[in-house]
Formats: C-alpha cells, sequence, structure tokens
C-alpha cells in the first residue's frame, strides 16, 4: 500500500514537471517576439549575446545538478538513512557555493575581456548583471534537488513558473520604460537583462517559502561527514551532474559560439557596426521559431513519459522499450513536420512575427535544428522519468 502510495506521489510528480517544463519552454520562446518589436534588430542583437551566459547559469540551477541531488536523496531515503540527507545537502550546498562564486568572480572581473571577445566592449555591464545570476544556483539547485528526492515536484514546478514569469515581465515592462523615455539600446538591453535577476530572486522565495512551512528538526543541522562520503558526492555532482547540464546545453552552446564568432567576424571583414549588429538581430530571429517548433514536436511525445515511467516502476521492461521507441519516433517524425513547415511558411511567418521578410533563408536553414532539438528534448525527458523510478 506505502508502496503504490509512492508510485501515485512519483506518477503525478512526472506529469507535473513535464506541464511545468512545457510552459516555461513556451513562454521563454514567445516572449521575444514583443521584444524584438520593441528593442529592434539592434536591440534583440544586444540581448541574444549575453542571453546564454544567462542559459548556462539556468541549465544549472535547474536541470542538471537538481537532478542529480535529488537522485542521492532519494537512494538514502530509500534505504532508511534519512538522518546521511542532510549531509549530502551539506555537501552539495558547499560545492556548487564555490562553482557559482567562481564562475560568478570569474564572469564580473573579465566581464570587459569577454565582451571583447564578443566584439563589443559596450555589452560589459549586461554581461556583470548576468554573472549574479550563477549566485543563486546553490541554493535553488539543492532545495530542489531535495523535493525531487522526497517525491515532490511541486516546488520545482511552482519555482520554475514563477521565475520565468517574473523574469519575462521584467524584461518586456522595463524595455518598454527605458524605450519610452528614449534611453539607448544598452541600456535596455541591460534592463532587459536585470529580468535574471528579479526571476532567480522570486525562485529563490517562493523555495524558501516551502521550507520555511516544512517542519524539520533543528537539532544536529551541520554534521560532521567522512572525507570518503564528501569524495564520493563532490564525484557524482562533477561527473554525472555535469554530464546532465551538456546533455541539454546543445542549442545554448550554438548560441554561445555564433555569441563569440559572428558579430565579431562581421565586423573584422569590413562591415559596419550598426550593419553586423542588425544582421545578427535577424539571424537571432530563429531562435525563438526553434524554440517553438521543438515545444511542438516535444508536446507529443511527452504525453508518453508518464507511461513510460509507469512501467519502469511496474518493471515492465518490454512495455518500456516499446513506449520509448514509439515516443522517439514520435518525436522524429513530428520534428521533421514542424521542420519542413517553417521552412515552407517562413516568409509569411517572419513578416507576421517580426514585420519583415528579412533573412528568411537563413531563418529556414536554422529551422532544420527543430529536427535534431525535438529528439534531443524526448530523449531527456525519457531518461529523466526513468532516472525518477529507476531506485523503486
Amino acid at each position: 500500500m506505502q508502496k503504490q502510495s509512492k508510485l501515485y506521489s512519483i506518477f503525478n510528480g512526472a506529469i507535473i514537471l513535464t506541464l511545468a517544463g512545457l510552459f516555461t519552454k513556451i513562454l521563454s520562446a514567445t516572449y521575444r517576439i514583443p521584444y524584438h518589436h520593441i528593442a529592434g534588430d539592434i536591440g534583440f542583437y544586444i540581448y541574444q549575446q549575453v542571453y546564454p551566459l544567462y542559459g548556462i547559469a539556468l541549465q544549472l540551477g535547474t536541470y542538471g545538478f537538481p537532478v542529480i541531488i535529488s537522485k542521492l536523496v532519494a537512494d538514502y531515503a530509500a534505504t532508511n538513512r534519512r538522518k546521511k540527507i542532510r549531509g549530502i545537502l551539506q555537501v552539495s550546498f558547499a560545492f556548487l557555493f564555490v562553482v557559482g562564486c567562481t564562475i560568478f568572480a570569474f564572469e564580473y572581473i573579465f566581464a570587459e575581456t569577454i565582451a571583447e571577445w564578443m566584439g563589443d566592449r559596450e555589452l560589459t555591464i549586461l554581461i556583470q548583471i548576468i554573472s549574479f545570476s550563477f549566485l543563486f544556483i546553490p541554493f535553488i539547485a539543492v532545495i530542489r534537488g531535495y523535493y525531487q528526492g522526497l517525491y515532490n515536484m511541486f516546488p520545482t514546478a511552482l519555482s520554475q513558473i514563477a521565475e520565468q514569469v517574473v523574469r519575462v515581465g521584467t524584461i518586456l515592462y522595463l524595455s518598454i520604460f527605458f524605450v519610452h523615455h528614449g534611453y539607448g539600446p544598452y541600456t535596455t538591453g541591460a534592463g532587459a537583462i536585470f529580468g535574471s535577476i528579479t526571476g532567480g530572486l522570486t525562485s529563490l522565495i517562493v523555495l524558501f517559502l516551502f521550507v520555511f512551512r516544512t517542519k524539520t528538526n533543528s537539532k544536529g543541522m551541520f554534521q560532521r561527514i567522512k572525507k570518503a562520503d564528501v569524495k564520493k558526492i563532490v564525484k557524482v555532482l562533477v561527473i554525472q551532474g555535469l554530464l546532465i547540464c551538456i546533455s541539454g546545453m546543445g542549442l545554448l552552446f550554438i548560441q554561445l559560439i555564433d555569441s563569440f564568432t559572428l558579430y565579431s567576424s562581421l565586423t573584422a571583414h569590413g562591415m559596419a557596426e550598426e550593419g553586423a549588429q542588425i544582421l545578427k538581430g535577424i539571424y537571432d530571429r530563429g531562435l525563438p521559431l526553434i524554440q517553438l517548433g521543438t515545444v511542438v514536436g516535444t508536446a507529443f511525445s511527452l504525453s508518453l513519459v508518464p507511461v513510460i515511467s509507469s512501467a519502469i516502476a511496474k518493471k515492465n521492461l518490454s512495455f518500456v522499450v516499446e513506449k520509448v521507441q514509439l515516443s522517439l519516433r514520435l518525436s522524429l517524425v513530428v520534428g521533421v513536420g514542424a521542420a519542413f513547415g517553417l521552412i515552407a511558411l517562413m516568409k509569411p511567418i517572419n513578416m507576421l512575427l517580426y514585420g519583415d521578410s528579412h533573412g528568411t533563408d537563413v531563418l529556414q536553414i536554422l529551422s532544420l535544428l527543430v529536427i535534431f532539438t525535438t529528439v534531443a528534448a524526448t530523449a531527456g525527458a525519457v531518461l529523466q522519468g526513468w532516472e525518477l523510478f529507476s531506485h523503486l
């Protein structure tokens, strides 16, 4: 009976996380369209140049380390070693605190150098603002990982939704405010990037509200941990955590490479700065379209994830293999359809969303990415479902 209740709790959690993930992906894709209309191609270029740095922080605090921490917590909880969970959280927090502070210090101190590598020194202040996002990682990742390890996905889902709603609201409000009052595109971009701070703070507040509502015994809050256990936990965080993070950063890495190469290459080969900025801004229009296509492609296949997770829990491996194959085939078919649909309709879509048809041919080529991002997103969701149930 207890196992049945546990299974039901995890099953609901898988659905909650799936729905929250879809919502945040849709929101993340759609807000860029009104922002482009507010800030223009140059403003969009400025924002997209530094966005991948925030995307990395988001990936570390949302998908990578929380999943690994939740696995460690779940393993210890399943073997009635709940007292050692506090030690896991202590080591995880200390490790991520060092990582977050190191990345923050590097980005903040060398922001001007990074901006010069991107070919635009005026991006310095935006990079410095984004660097603060990494200070939230240890708090957000550890709390999310703790609750996910206890099969309570609601704090993670609610904090993700609240973070993105506040972030997008900040971006649109401040960009409208700065443009209306005659500020330049870089100030407007800095205001938009500030949304990463307000979003992170909101997520942290939501998570702390859950922590304060949870009755915990303060006795023995800090436990002495054996060096062997510390090394084991850190090794898991470094190897498995980073692998999960990297596996979900394919599109981010593409954007990051573009940020360091595209604009600087255009200006190095004689193009005027303003012309290069406009061209990069037009090129960056493809990202929302790729994300929307990916959401459409994964929405159908992700509906099978709870079914797969349930089969894993029941140890019905033949059914799991069948449904995983079906899920991947479905994502491939829908991804191909979405990609070629975007290619065929790109000109009217470009005019409808952005007001002109500039860069249509380039955006058509970029649309092919939808095939790969759809399959990758589906595979990642299936693996996460496997991870949730694997220790039952």
